[in-house]
């Protein structure tokens, strides 16, 4: 099963996504949290960290992990690990892995077409 690592970031009742590109293998076009794959060996925390650094210069302490779900669909089955972290440093940069980012509320996210990991984490 697929290790998938996110982070839940939040400002003033809003959550930080980030719009996967066109050109995604998986999940184009979506609107997902910060995060990705476990690489071997890695745990979580530290997927976590690696990867919401490569997607937006974020360097963050990772904290615990709070949460946990799984996804299957008829082509993957993932187990998602979510954190919230706290933001050391950093401007937030995308990666040519996302085309745009917005700070959204609940409400807001109800429009958008959301990545799984989002929708099983609410």
């Amino acid at each position: 099963m697929l290790e998938v690592s996110k982070s839940v970031i939040s400002k003033e009742g809003k959550y930080l996504l980030l719009k996967r590109a066109d050109h995604s293998r998986n999940f184009p076009s979506l609107w997902d949290f910060a995060g990705g794959k476990d690489d071997l060996g890695e745990t979580p925390k530290e997927s976590v960290v690696r990867e919401t650094l490569e997607e937006t210069c974020f360097e963050i302490d990772s904290g615990e992990e709070i949460k946990t779900k799984e996804f299957h669909d008829e082509t993957r089955d993932i187990i998602f690990h979510y954190f919230i972290p706290k933001i050391i440093s950093g401007e937030l940069k995308l990666s040519s892995d996302h085309s745009e980012y917005g700070w959204f509320s609940l409400g807001e996210m109800e429009k958008l077409d959301l990545h799984p990991a989002v929708s099983l984490y609410f």
